[in-house]
């Protein structure tokens, strides 16, 4: 079979257009029982360790009387993300269609869980350039999940309780790295930064609130915040995202803004 590269280099393809691609990724059953349990994510979405910049979550609990029919979790909104995530206990599902006992559709179909994306056209682009290129729809499709879908764990350090990157996650798609995708809207660095203050930098302020006080540390940050200069690069990414929060676009803002109002209602709860 030719590299795909092939058809493309002697021109035979003029236009590639495509306005959804679908890709899905089975777990397969691990009879060591090292599969991962979706229930984990779904907790540690509850406790805010599970980053995504798709705004939209649901999930759906699936039950038939006491027994357990399967769990879905939903990442982004079809139609207005430019990728939509689903994934769900395709054990369950096939158990339901087939009315067989889940441990019969382990042994004779292996799949355990699955793991949805809808692609919409804006990365579709992408898609085709890697698969033409002779990268493999899994590689693909692992990389864009893990791009969209980020998974902490709380570790205890000399700085008190941070997050890093949960292994077991990570480990499921053997890929120890947070992977960026390149598409035809490029993610703004300001994200990047965010997130690296509410993970690394706000749990060594909580430490010093402890030792110093709430008053004495806002006072400092203060002082440094007002003290600290702008490159002539980081003026221009303050015109830029200002430009974005004005035409409402910008979704790092949208994101911890949401999570500043949950955070609010549970106050006042």
């Amino acid at each position: 079979m030719l590299d795909p590269s092939f058809y493309l280099n002697n021109g035979l393809y003029s236009r590639i257009h495509s306005t959804r691609i679908d890709l899905a990724i089975d777990e397969m059953y691990q009879i060591d029982g090292s599969n991962f349990d979706l229930k984990k994510l779904q907790k540690k979405k509850e406790q805010d360790l599970v980053y995504s910049p798709l705004l939209t979550y649901k999930e759906v609990k699936s039950t038939k009387g006491w027994d357990d029919n399967g769990l879905t979790l939903m990442f982004g909104a079809r139609g207005n993300d430019r990728i939509f995530i689903r994934m769900y206990e395709k054990r369950f599902e096939m158990a339901k269609k087939l009315k067989w006992e889940v441990d019969d559709v382990l042994n004779e179909y292996g799949i355990y869980n699955r793991y949805e994306l809808e692609i919409g056209k804006e990365i579709n682009p992408y898609i085709f350039k890697r698969y033409l290129d002779g990268d493999s729809l899994a590689t693909i499709a692992i990389e864009l999940l893990l791009s969209k879908i980020e998974v902490y764990e709380k570790v205890e350090t000399n700085f008190g309780i941070q997050k890093q990157p949960d292994k077991e996650w990570y480990r499921l798609f053997e890929n120890w790295k947070i992977i960026n995708v390149t598409s035809s809207t490029k993610e703004s660095c300001i994200e990047k930064s965010m997130r690296w203050f509410e993970n690394q930098v706000a749990p060594t302020l909580k430490l010093l609130d402890k030792i110093f006080g709430e008053q004495w540390v806002n006072e400092w940050i203060l002082q440094c915040r007002r003290n600290a200069e702008l490159t002539p690069e980081k003026e221009k990414i303050v015109q830029f995202e200002q430009m974005r929060l004005q035409n409402k676009e910008n979704g790092t803002f949208l994101y911890f803004n949401k999570k500043m109002q949950d955070f609010k209602r549970k106050l006042h709860s």
